[in-house]
């Protein structure tokens, strides 16, 4: 070729590029279509984050519940989760990462049937509002100083606000563990009603279920209806029900016929009606050994 002459790439090896770049936008486009074939986000989170909050860690949760995260990504959790930062030193974290408290106390089933105002009077009181930032939820008091609640409802805030009706004080976060969505609050105040935990074991399939949050804002909403199944997602033991729960009710509880705690209402899928889950409230309890370490 001679000096100054334009240089023009092979029509082969253009042919090749031009291909193997429409391969892989065809299978991106093929895969896409699969995901949503096999329903990939058949639900929303209860309290998902506005549509400009949204972050790759709460796609993550998403995935995580469905049972698609570890298909689709290879357990490849901590890359899907968060953006790679440059890496500095790491502070030790006052949070425990558990998702678990040794405060709860266990009690199983006992006594004939509460009618729902009962069991509302009884359970009401333990039910408290979460303003974490922009996103708001609930927390179940299981102790005179700590409750329940969901991860996705206070993001990684270290500490939020409760709330029953005028009244509002400072929690802080004293355990979380996102991938499970447990998070355990702590405040210096001491609560005045808290409830026991129903064991898992002992949570029949067809019992009466009472549903206490705040859905939409709407503090202290209850609703009844049946435990549906016991399932488990994620390795984590969860309750399903038909009592009624919508955006707002995540870290709301799920009480038995006798105002015991059954769980903590997380999410729902949203192509059916009335397919609600709670985290089983045992699933926070520490064994007795980790309760004695910390």
């Amino acid at each position: 070729m001679a000096a100054g002459e334009p240089r023009f790439a092979h029509p082969v090896c253009s042919l090749r590029v031009f291909g193997r770049a429409a391969a892989i936008l065809g299978m991106l486009l093929c895969s896409a279509v699969q995901a949503q074939t096999m329903g990939v986000f058949p639900y929303r989170w209860n309290d998902g984050p506005p549509a400009d909050a949204i972050t790759p860690a709460d796609i993550r949760e998403a995935l995580v519940w469905t049972g698609h995260l570890d298909f689709f990504f290879k357990g490849e959790l901590s890359a899907v989760a968060r953006p790679q930062q440059k890496a500095k030193a790491a502070k030790p974290s006052p949070i425990d990462d558990s998702g678990k408290t040794g405060a709860l106390k266990l009690e199983t089933r006992d006594g004939a049937d509460l009618r729902a105002d009962e069991v509302f009077d009884k359970a009401s009181g333990a039910v408290y509002v979460v303003n974490a930032d922009r996103r708001l939820g609930s927390a179940v008091a299981i102790s005179d100083n700590e409750l329940l609640t969901s991860c996705h409802v206070t993001g990684d805030l270290a500490e939020v606000k409760i709330a029953r009706a005028k009244d509002e004080m400072p929690a802080k976060v004293i355990s979380r563990n996102v991938d499970a969505d447990r998070c355990v609050l702590r405040t210096d105040t001491k609560l005045a009603k808290w409830v026991t935990v129903r064991p898992y074991d002992d949570i029949k399939v067809g019992e009466r279920a009472i549903t206490i949050g705040t859905p939409h804002g709407l503090e202290l909403t209850a609703a009844e209806d049946i435990v549906s199944s016991k399932r488990v997602f994620n390795q984590t033991r969860v309750a399903q029900t038909s009592a009624p729960i919508s955006l707002g009710s995540s870290g709301g509880g799920l009480f038995d016929a006798r105002g015991h705690l059954l769980g903590i209402t997380t999410f729902h899928f949203r192509g059916g009606h009335n397919l609600n889950f709670a985290i089983a409230a045992e699933e926070y309890a520490q064994e007795h050994e980790e309760s004695a370490n910390r």
